[in-house]
């Protein structure tokens, strides 16, 4: 009898083990989902000289920069205009992709950028980054 209860109780810690190990494997799968599930979102408002400049901005957002966000990881790009003011945001799984974006596309294209803006852009009035 001691061997058969041995033999149970072995039998019944091995599939405590297994279970448990089961469910490490799917709190980290859940982790894991959880942060990719987290996006990060930039928001930047760019106030035209004018109406006409702001035509101008939305154009080259939807037709050149969006192509190349996409391409570098963006999850969305949307491109919205009010009177002389364009508002973009886009989201991304990472800042290092939108990083990457900025220093690949954006850096270049300032000056042309800055042609068509009231005032040169500015990171820290004109961008805001969040997670959500």
């Amino acid at each position: 009898k001691t061997s058969v209860r041995l033999k149970f109780f072995s039998f019944i810690i091995f599939i405590l083990l297994i279970l448990r190990s089961l469910q490490t494997r799917f709190l980290r799968r859940s982790i894991q989902t959880q942060a990719a599930i987290m996006s990060h979102v930039e928001t930047v408002t760019f106030n035209c000289k004018d109406e006409a400049s702001a035509d101008k901005l939305v154009a080259e957002l939807n037709n050149n920069a969006k192509p190349a966000a996409l391409a570098g990881g963006c999850v969305s790009y949307e491109v919205s205009k009010s009177g002389s003011t364009v508002t973009l945001v886009n989201k991304y799984n990472n800042w290092a992709d939108l990083d990457a974006i900025v220093a690949s596309y954006v850096r270049p294209k300032l000056a042309q950028l800055n042609e068509l803006l009231a005032a040169p852009l500015s990171a820290e009035k004109d961008t805001k980054r969040e997670v959500v």
